[in-house]
């Protein structure tokens, strides 16, 4: 598990990059959880069991997934 301050600073990365995009906006859901969204839409969760977690249509994750990098414990293919 990621010690505090590298939570804080993987959400520091994640922040400046998609704060680059347009429109974008922080919320914290009801569970605490931070998501950035697009308009209501979220497309990049953080949380305390799951880590970093992200949208992807089913090409690029498929892609993404064979990244050493990446890992999916659980794969929502609704998109």
């Amino acid at each position: 598990m990621k010690s505090q301050k590298e939570r804080r600073d993987m959400l520091e990365n994640v922040r400046k990059i998609c704060f680059s995009l347009p429109e974008v906006v922080e919320h914290i859901d009801g569970f605490g959880h931070i998501t950035l969204q697009i308009r209501g839409k979220s497309f990049v969760k953080l949380t305390e069991r799951a880590g970093l977690s992200f949208k992807s249509d089913r090409e690029n994750q498929e892609f993404l997934l064979q990244k050493e990098q990446f890992l999916s414990m659980l794969v929502n293919t609704e998109i």
